[in-house]
């Protein structure tokens, strides 16, 4: 078994249970004795692409470097789980194409780097992952969605805040738990999790005369606790064990965890934290929108071409440019990763950076940005403090001169004035809160340097608020 996950459980930041993961409720923790073989950044396209055809040299200075090693006698089970869209599934900070899991499955086909394959693939819009697959090469492979729908998270547990498994994995491992896997055919388990997924439709790609092999061929011949033999009549009874109002579309489920929490809220502190984040999500999404239908008006006039655009449910995903306009948008719009740039910063990429609005007496206002030092400290510039001062609001996350920020109670602001009249030099201030900020994935302190930390190869970041000649909106990152 080879295994890659982006590690995030350990989080005690949100998890009130670090290093544990639980995928039912009252379940055990079933993280533990699991390999971690490939963590963190390098939980990639091209990592799990090279793992799964064998790419042994390529893996070198990444996690374990172990892959699937496997030859012309040996059978190989795929199960993916995260986020996806129409012709690609989400890594943390990449994407995979349909194309490219394509032409991976090809080459092991022609290398004979295996028997049979199976995949499980647990993604909104999974169904658009297999365009296309050969139906005699040996693969089969099953989805949680068609290539148009979103799939379905449910288990939420009001402890964790979070939701413990999604509808088709659960639906699938629950059955290899309590089936007979020498008894129970590949497509006993599709029909089963078909008409138990009542949120989405489950689809089934390429050869199908694979479907009469058993379980055990792909998941293990160890026979499960209770080996439970299913029958054509048991598949047909089988009544879905999962309450609609109890599953939520995989997009809207921080919206569903963020007001689930905002309910349990105890304190005024706790409310006005939570109720930031949920106007970060809101704005985030009015952000894309607005960039989607900008880049659709700037590419045509025509109303009736605008509206099938938006209007489609099926783009064609079989193309090279649909690649590299999805990635273009990814890299340009959301993602930055280049090492130099000006530009929009995206959601929660700098949680230590914030805007701060400045009011006086008089309700004169004036705009900066700030750094968060720790729960109770913000440093800003010193020329932004008015005087007089009578409210400071502060926005996270996205930092929007549009959108209202959070009042805070401020206890001093202490400046020190530049050296120089009309030169920013020592130009701060340093505003400390009567109450502490509940630090979230958001907003969280900035990581100061050590009094002897050295600066060689290290990369500096200017985080400003203002225009630039890119004719983008603030903030900017230089």
């Amino acid at each position: 078994m080879l295994a890659t996950r982006t590690h995030f459980y350990s989080n005690p930041s949100w998890n009130p249970e670090p290093g544990k993961v639980i995928n039912k409720p009252n379940g055990v923790n079933v993280y533990e004795g699991v390999p971690k073989d490939y963590t963190g950044d390098d939980v990639t396209p091209s990592v799990f692409l090279n793992v799964l055809q064998g790419k042994k040299e390529a893996l070198n200075g990444h996690g374990s470097g172990k892959v699937i090693a496997s030859g012309p006698q040996d059978n190989v089970f795929v199960y993916f789980a995260d986020h996806g869209a129409p012709g690609i599934v989400a890594f943390p900070s990449e994407y995979l194409h349909a194309s490219q899991l394509h032409t991976a499955i090809m080459n092991m086909h022609e290398q004979k780097k295996y028997n049979k394959m199976v995949l499980y693939i647990e993604a909104c819009e999974s169904g658009s992952m297999f365009p296309g697959l050969p139906k005699d090469i040996k693969v089969f492979a099953t989805t949680a969605a068609n290539d148009h729908e979103s799939s379905y998270a449910c288990y939420y547990d009001d402890k964790l805040d979070t939701f413990l498994g999604d509808v088709y994995s659960v639906c699938w491992m629950e059955n290899s738990d309590k089936a007979s896997l020498s008894s129970e055919s590949l497509q006993q388990q599709f029909q089963i999790v078909k008409k138990e997924t009542n949120t989405s439709h489950v689809q089934e790609f390429g050869d199908m005369s694979m479907k009469n092999l058993k379980l055990s061929a792909f998941q293990g011949n160890q026979r499960s606790n209770n080996g439970l033999v299913i029958t054509e009549e048991d598949v047909e009874k089988t009544v879905p064990r999962f309450d609609l109002s109890n599953s939520v579309d995989a997009h809207e489920t921080t919206m569903y965890i963020l007001r689930r929490r905002l309910q349990k809220a105890e304190t005024k502190e706790e409310q006005e934290a939570i109720t930031a984040e949920l106007q970060d999500e809101y704005l985030i999404r009015e952000i894309i929108e607005d960039t989607l239908q900008n880049i659709v008006r700037n590419a045509t006039t025509d109303q009736e071409l605008i509206n099938r655009v938006n209007e489609a449910k099926n783009p064609s995903l079989s193309t090279a440019c649909y690649d590299e306009a999805i990635d273009h948008l990814h890299y340009t719009c959301v993602e930055f990763q280049n090492s130099f740039r000006i530009g929009e910063v995206a959601k929660c990429e700098f949680p230590s950076a914030v805007f701060i609005k400045f009011t006086d007496m008089k309700y004169n206002h004036k705009e900066c940005g700030g750094v968060v030092l720790d729960s109770k400290r913000v440093a800003t510039a010193a020329h932004c403090v008015l005087p007089d001062l009578q409210k400071v609001e502060l926005r996270t996350g996205i930092v929007n001169s549009g959108k209202r920020g959070i009042a805070l109670s401020w206890r001093r602001v202490i400046s020190m004035p530049a050296n120089k009249k009309g030169e920013d030099i020592n130009d701060l201030a340093i505003i400390t809160l009567v109450r502490p900020i509940h630090f979230y994935n958001c907003y969280k302190g900035i990581e100061l340097a050590k009094p002897d930390e050295s600066f060689v190869d290290r990369t500096c970041m200017s985080i400003g608020w203002g225009k630039h000649n890119t004719k983008l909106l603030s903030p900017h990152v230089l």
